[in-house]
């Protein structure tokens, strides 16, 4: 199984409720863990029992009524956690050997961001893609990805085009990220990271993985009313999808979430 996830952050200094709770929790675990918490992060062994032991003594409280979270900080050291308790779980969505279209919406070419891994003989490798913005430039782009694929499944149903059939697939997908992103502090960030998806893209060619740029393309194709072109191109997009999707289902029967 490969997960992918798409993962909203709120700023710690606007939070109403358990503010100085995140701000002690985040304080304990960057001088125990000299870093940040993220969805990246690797437990070995008894780390994580360890860990949750010396933040129950530093809380002063029982373990089992501690709360965990994600947390990042931008250049000018503002916090932004993401938390990750059973009832804060629309703050984090996961997808099974592939990623949604309309997570790619949400992001610009620029912002793509890859990570690396030191191997053999000092070498460096590229081993993981990730997307972050503000959830106000997210929340605007897949506005406009909203509106397009809108008025671009009509008239393309009125001249008859068969892409207004995958149009108004991709609509209910995109209005349920539209409805989700509403929910949070505009002034939050929102990533989205392949996570498990890279190992099944080759590892030289990670940097040219541009799905954002693809689907908008895409976009500006079906904007512009060059429907048959933009068709297919969308159908190559999906077929990608589709064949990283069998391969990594392959190897663990999976269902996408």
């Amino acid at each position: 199984m490969a997960n992918s996830v798409l993962v909203v952050y709120e700023p710690l200094d606007e939070l109403i409720e358990k503010k100085d709770y995140w701000k002690k929790y985040i304080d304990f675990y960057e001088k125990y863990w000299d870093g940040p918490s993220s969805f990246q992060s690797v437990w070995f062994g008894k780390e994580f029992d360890d860990f949750r032991d010396a933040l129950s003594d530093h809380m002063g409280m029982d373990k089992e009524f501690i709360e965990d979270c994600f947390f990042i900080k931008d250049k000018d050291d503002n916090y932004y956690i993401s938390p990750l308790s059973e009832n804060a779980n629309p703050y984090v969505f996961s997808s099974e050997n592939y990623i949604p279209p309309e997570w790619f919406m949400l992001f610009s070419k620029e912002e793509k961001k890859l990570t690396y891994t030191h191997t053999g003989y000092g070498a460096i490798s590229q081993d993981g893609i990730y997307y972050v913005t503000d959830i106000s430039k997210a929340a605007k782009a897949i506005y406009k990805a909203e509106l397009i694929i809108k008025n671009g499944a009509e008239r393309s149903g009125q001249s008859g085009s068969s892409i207004s059939n995958i149009l108004g697939q991709l609509r209910e997908g995109v209005e349920n990220i539209v409805a989700w992103l509403s929910n949070f502090n505009q002034k939050g960030k929102i990533v989205l990271s392949y996570g498990d998806i890279c190992t099944y893209i080759p590892n030289y060619s990670l940097s040219d993985e541009n799905s954002v740029q693809d689907i908008w393309d895409i976009l500006s194709l079906i904007e512009t009313g060059n429907y048959d072109e933009a068709e297919s191109k969308l159908n190559i997009f999906i077929i990608k999808w589709q064949e990283t999707f069998n391969q990594a289902s392959s190897e663990n029967t999976s269902t996408i979430q």
